[in-house]
């Protein structure tokens, strides 16, 4: 959550559309849990990126979530976020 406060301040503001990439390291993870999984719980987390309030973010704005587990550049108990927003990327 530190690291979403922290890059909040380097997105744009008045973006309305975002395009999210979720990647995890464990390749065991059950990702298909959507109401209550990993995934619902990180997109909750970037309520200062994408507006809103702490469980409540604004995520009508997000247009596209991509998610894979098991990838290689990351250990196992590491994720990896990058979030486009208009022109900008942050990862």
């Amino acid at each position: 959550m530190n690291w979403v406060r922290s890059t909040a301040k380097n997105f744009p503001t008045g973006v309305s559309t975002a395009r999210v990439d979720v990647r995890f390291g464990s390749q065991t993870l059950n990702i298909g849990e959507i109401p209550d999984g990993p995934v619902k719980h990180i997109l909750d987390c970037l309520h200062p990126i994408l507006g809103g309030k702490e469980g409540s973010p604004n995520d009508m704005g997000i247009e596209q979530v991509t998610v894979m587990k098991g990838t290689d550049d990351l250990a196992n108990d590491e994720i990896g976020i990058t979030i486009w927003g208009g022109k900008n990327l942050i990862s």
